[in-house]
């Protein structure tokens, strides 16, 4: 088993990562993955994910247009998307990018605060989905399969199914992002001991000592497919965002260089 990298955000070098990546006006990072949904292992990558303002001149020049900056050193992968997708994909609700905003950064601008403001007035109805197909899909494909393949050390599939029903029973009843595992479960309307359970194995790196098709585990599942189906059905959450006026303005701005407007809430 290899030895996880220890991602240190006071001594990392941000400034050779934008080079390298050629990131030029970063907004946000923070460590997503495992990290962020509470189950961690010293095998674990390091993901580092958030958003960045492609410069004026590329985006109306010959050189072209770039959504996504990549880059991948050693054990650490960096994902960052312009500002423009990161704001179709806030309007969108994709739970990732919701979840990312929310998260603690691991690095800041300026222009951060604003945009985690317009993300969490942002939430809607529309947040169901990407939840929903995130737990549906890792269920049907893993979990479900008659492909053997898929079927062997089931613990993180059956995190991910079990999460993505959680953290969207979450969002719907309390209008808020919450992509911590543990967090969630040491919440009053969840408390699942099979979460702990699965957390222990997948943290000790030892998931070939679960089984698929857990009793336990299928009726958790079971018992968060009604939980979330009820939850969509009752939530108070407005059913699509409207914020596109002022997430236009504020990419407008950020394109140009203008000053933000601070955030209501500081």
């Amino acid at each position: 088993m290899k030895r996880k990298m220890k991602f240190k955000k006071d001594s990392f070098n941000w400034k050779s990562l934008f080079v390298e990546s050629k990131v030029s006006k970063p907004i946000y990072y923070v460590v997503s993955g495992s990290d962020l949904y509470g189950w961690s292992s010293k095998d674990s990558d390091i993901d580092l994910r958030g958003a960045h303002c492609e410069e004026l001149t590329s985006i109306i020049g010959l050189s072209g247009y770039h959504e996504v900056r990549e880059k991948s050193l050693n054990d650490l992968d960096f994902v960052s998307f312009d500002v423009k997708k990161e704001a179709n994909l806030i309007m969108a609700n994709n739970s990732n990018v919701l979840e990312h905003i929310a998260a603690t950064p691991v690095y800041k601008s300026k222009a951060y605060p604003k945009l985690k403001e317009l993300a969490e007035k942002s939430l809607s109805k529309l947040v169901a989905k990407p939840y929903y197909g995130m737990a549906i899909y890792n269920l049907q494909k893993y979990l479900r399969s008659f492909n053997e393949s898929y079927r062997e050390a089931p613990v993180k599939k059956y995190l991910y199914v079990l999460r993505a029903y959680m953290a969207g029973v979450y969002a719907l009843e309390r209008g808020r992002i919450e992509p911590n595992i543990n967090k969630l479960n040491g919440m009053r309307m969840f408390r699942l001991p099979i979460v702990d359970e699965l957390v222990k194995l997948k943290k000790a790196g030892n998931e070939k000592d679960f089984i698929n098709g857990n009793p336990e585990a299928e009726e958790a599942i079971n018992f968060l497919a009604k939980r979330f189906k009820e939850a969509e059905e009752t939530s108070i959450l407005p059913p699509t965002p409207n914020t596109y006026t002022e997430l236009n303005e504020y990419l407008i701005k950020i394109r140009l260089g203008e000053k933000l407007e601070r955030p209501q809430n500081t």
